[in-house]
């Protein structure tokens, strides 16, 4: 697997692109976003990219941006490098399509604990989604249950990961003919959130076995507050 490592400060390209060959990755480094098309132009085998979007000479939020919007790299896995922990940005980023940040200076101290759990956000990440994926914390146990327009049952389950696009559930009572299929449309989800409820009404994408995937409609706006301050937490545990 390659990755491009495009860092403004050539200590922290070295740094990044040494701690990711123990994990597997052969780190690319560049030094601006101009270096970095140049690369991507040239090596079509690139599946991700850390990204310094802190130092301007770098112009990183808009390779990021660029990156999002073409076709041909749209697929490329994004990590965010950032010192910027603030919710506004963290949650742009996040709309342009990051799938991953790497928060704070990369430091040999916490530098590889750091980029460990940016990688591990990676995995399963379906690199055409749009919005990053968080999973609830083991102990948190986010519940969800809805009713099909087939019948008056009240399933539930468990989240397994959300995003502002949509979330996965696992069935803990499924109906006896088995998951909702493809294109089922749920009128209203009921999701037990940092306590409160969201509620948005969602359409089943696929299921296996008791898992569920369901893509959201139209967040309303206390629904997509709330979900982008949950996502903000959970990135920057």
């Amino acid at each position: 697997m390659k990755f491009l490592v495009v860092e403004g400060a050539s200590a922290a390209r070295e740094a990044i692109a040494f701690a990711l060959l123990p994990r597997g990755i052969k780190g690319l480094p560049v030094a601006n976003r101009l270096a970095a098309w140049e690369a991507l132009r040239a090596d079509t085998a690139i599946q991700g990219a850390i990204v310094d979007v802190d130092d301007r000479a770098v112009e990183g939020v808009r390779l990021v941006e660029e990156i999002k919007a073409d076709e041909s790299t749209r697929g490329i896995s994004v990590i965010v490098h950032t010192a910027q922990a603030n919710k506004t940005f963290v949650v742009r980023m996040i709309e342009t399509g990051a799938a991953g940040f790497l928060l704070g200076a990369f430091t040999p101290q916490t530098g590889p604990d750091r980029l460990d759990r940016a990688l591990a956000r990676l995995a399963g990440h379906d690199r055409q989604r749009r919005h990053i994926r968080v999973r609830p914390d083991p102990g948190e146990m986010v519940r969800v249950s809805f009713r099909l327009p087939s019948g008056n049952a009240l399933l539930s389950g468990l989240v397994v990961d959300i995003s502002l696009g949509g979330m996965a559930i696992e069935l803990l009572n499924p109906p006896p003919d088995g998951a909702p299929g493809a294109g089922v449309r749920i009128p209203r989800l009921s999701i037990s959130l940092t306590g409160g409820e969201l509620s948005p009404a969602g359409t089943v994408v696929t299921s296996q076995g008791r898992t569920v995937a369901v893509r959201f409609e139209a967040l309303g706006d206390e629904d997509r507050t709330a979900l982008e301050r949950y996502i903000y937490r959970r990135i920057s545990a």
